[in-house]
């Protein structure tokens, strides 16, 4: 892909690297040190992947888990219970997770809101907004959107301070370079 996963994966580990090594007590009970929200449970568990693949080439102590559907409360409970310090989330598990209080977010700091628009276009708003709420320590917080829509100006307007702008563009601009095609196969 365009490397986007990594462009929030290598600062992330690189802040927990500069930090001293947490016991696993402290994990338990501070929870992780990163959220990554993400519209779908596909997604998730692909960032979580690419995740832990990074961190075993880091070779660094640092541990990742997924919240998302098709889950139960209880298997989610048991892998956090492990010790965390990414977490990958989709909106609605994660809410169900701190309705639940299995785990918390005081220690949280950074956040990635990843496809940003998809989330508010999927209707997770209200929930996004819900979870920045839960969040109250100083933290970085980077978004990745592929369009600014007025759900995603208004969440960025009132959660991010000072942001900064990056826009990628190819050199055909937003023009697709995908060639599809489309075949009619009359018998098996």
């Amino acid at each position: 892909g365009s490397g986007k996963t990594l462009a929030f994966l290598i600062p992330i580990l690189m802040k927990i690297d500069q930090l001293p090594s947490r016991p696993l007590v402290l994990k338990k009970m501070d929870g992780p040190l990163a959220l990554v929200l993400a519209p779908t449970r596909e997604l998730a568990q692909q960032i979580e992947k690419e995740a832990e693949e990074l961190i075993d080439e880091w070779g660094k102590n640092c541990e990742v888990a997924s919240i998302v559907g098709g889950h139960s409360i209880e298997e989610i409970s048991l892998q956090v219970s492990q010790g965390t310090d990414i977490l990958v989330a989709t909106p609605g598990r994660l809410i169900d997770c701190l309705e639940n209080h299995v785990l918390t977010l005081g220690k949280v700091e950074t956040l990635v809101l990843d496809e940003a628009d998809r989330m508010i276009d999927m209707g997770f708003e209200e929930q996004v907004t819900s979870i920045l709420g839960n969040l109250t320590q100083k933290r970085q917080t980077m978004m990745f959107t592929a369009s600014m829509t007025p759900g995603t100006e208004k969440i960025a307007a009132g959660y991010l301070k000072n942001p900064v702008r990056v826009t990628v563009s190819g050199s055909q601009g937003s023009t697709p370079m995908i060639r599809q095609l489309l075949e009619h196969i009359v018998s098996e």
